[in-house]
């Protein structure tokens, strides 16, 4: 009895310090060349641009970042 709970204990102890560790996950060649693609084909921002241009270049901007996890520069 005092084994299984032990094995118990040690599962869980297990479990809970690879949930708390922060992993990013592997990136793929073909996600990296697909973020790549999508990130020449981004519209680029002007100072002519106007308040609706400047709202859809940032949304486009945001969703890229979120989906690729890396920011435009």
């Amino acid at each position: 009895m005092i084994g299984k709970t032990l094995m118990i204990s040690v599962a869980a102890l297990a479990m809970l310090t690879a949930c708390s560790q922060k992993t990013t996950p592997a990136v793929s060649a073909t996600e990296q060349a697909l973020c790549d693609v999508w990130q020449g084909s981004l519209p680029s921002r002007s100072r002519s641009d106007t308040a609706q241009t400047v709202a859809e270049i940032g949304r486009a901007y945001n969703a890229f970042e979120a989906a690729c996890q890396r920011k435009i520069e």
